[in-house]
């Protein structure tokens, strides 16, 4: 799925993205996601552009081969090297980078499954079987079926807190690190908004 290799790219929307200045208003009376806030209660400037918190329901009007192949093209253009170093996984993990890989690419799947609920809520599922379909058609029957249970595995998580709080699924894969409570917590606000970033990058980005 990401075929060029992690450390020659260059192109990742993580170091492309640029924010705008203002930021999304929050409600009042309503509390903040523990990822949008510095230690003194401010959030981050680059948290600033997030995805439409509403989003009015629509049919698709390309064919599923033309939605599918964009994302493919999106997943070429997705750098995991920056969650990766955000991880501080450096080249001497080869065995933590390669399994962490595929969590991420687990991830990148389930985070482009949520922008197409939202935006294609009709049509949502059909995509999302289309392109696991296509992109899984030459792996073996294991390898296949391992896959799409990882995939459905951070479907599943990012179906229960939406697009408003990535704290829990950068929980999870920090914990996959196995290191001790106070190192995962320093880089488990990092990974959250590192998440956020390419959610926002495919939502923008869907067709």
């Amino acid at each position: 799925m990401m075929s060029r290799d992690e450390d020659t790219r260059a192109d990742s929307p993580s170091s492309s993205y640029i924010a705008p200045e203002a930021a999304s208003p929050e409600k009042d009376g309503e509390g903040e996601n523990p990822e949008n806030v510095h230690q003194d209660g401010r959030v981050p400037d680059y948290l600033a552009r997030v995805a439409p918190v509403t989003v009015p329901p629509t049919r698709i009007q390309l064919s599923l081969d033309v939605i599918v192949d964009n994302f493919s093209a999106l997943l070429e253009s997705v750098d995991p090297s920056e969650a990766l170093n955000i991880l501080e996984l450096g080249r001497i993990h080869f065995i933590q980078r390669r399994r962490m890989r595929k969590e991420l690419q687990a991830l990148y799947a389930g985070l482009w499954n949520l922008a197409l609920q939202r935006s294609f809520p009709d049509d949502y599922t059909d995509i999302f079987s289309a392109w696991l379909e296509k992109s899984g058609a030459e792996l073996d029957p294991h390898d296949r079926e391992e896959r799409q249970a990882r995939i459905f595995q951070y479907v599943d998580s990012l179906r229960q807190y939406g697009d408003a709080d990535f704290s829990e699924v950068s929980r999870h894969l920090t914990g996959l690190l196995e290191a001790d409570e106070s190192h995962v917590k320093r880089i488990s606000f990092a990974l959250a908004l590192y998440i956020r970033r390419i959610y926002t990058y495919f939502f923008d980005h869907l067709l």
